[in-house]
């Protein structure tokens, strides 16, 4: 049986929406929105 850690990782990458945490774990990404420009902004630091 294929573990969750593995369902959100397609080909070596996580899933778009999910993110390391900092104890390594994936969870989802808080994605917030900005009004003025529309722009979707990621509060997940990239590593």
């Amino acid at each position: 049986m294929a573990t969750k850690k593995e369902d959100l990782k397609a080909n070596g990458k996580l899933k778009k929406g999910f993110r390391y945490n900092e104890n390594g774990r994936i969870v989802k990404a808080k994605i917030r929105y900005q009004e003025e420009n529309k722009t979707v902004v990621f509060s997940a630091k990239v590593k």
